[in-house]
């Protein structure tokens, strides 16, 4: 999974992905390229959002080949436009593939996971 190291390694991220990735966030359904990845954690996205870091956790991989799967839980840290920090969970998936090699993360998939209501869904 490319994430920023804590020097920003643009280019060790860059390296880590196919020329072809892709990647996909269901919360918005944004579909995005390699090209607009690596643009994301150089500037703020649109919402004034840049990424510190990707959290991963409790990874599951299969492999087939030269195909891998993961699914994690996932925890992007953001920092805001006034310096607060936030942080949103999700379910990911990640597909790699070998090539010449080395494995390159070739897409990736992430899903919000809601926060916990403290609501009681018992009003009847």
């Amino acid at each position: 999974m490319p994430m920023p190291p804590s020097k920003r390694d643009i280019a060790k991220i860059e390296r880590l992905l196919t020329d072809g990735y892709l990647f996909v966030f269901s919360q918005n359904s944004t579909v995005g390229t390699k090209a607009e990845l690596i643009n994301s954690y150089k500037n703020p996205i649109p919402n004034g959002l840049t990424v510190e870091a990707i959290d991963i956790s409790d990874p599951k991989v299969r492999l087939y080949g030269n195909t891998a799967i993961e699914i994690a839980k996932l925890t992007f840290r953001y920092k805001t436009a006034d310096g607060k920090t936030v942080s949103y969970d999700f379910t990911g998936s990640i597909v790699a593939i070998k090539e010449k090699e080395k494995w390159k993360i070739a897409s990736f998939h992430a899903s919000l996971i809601p926060p916990l209501s403290t609501e009681s869904n018992s009003s009847k």
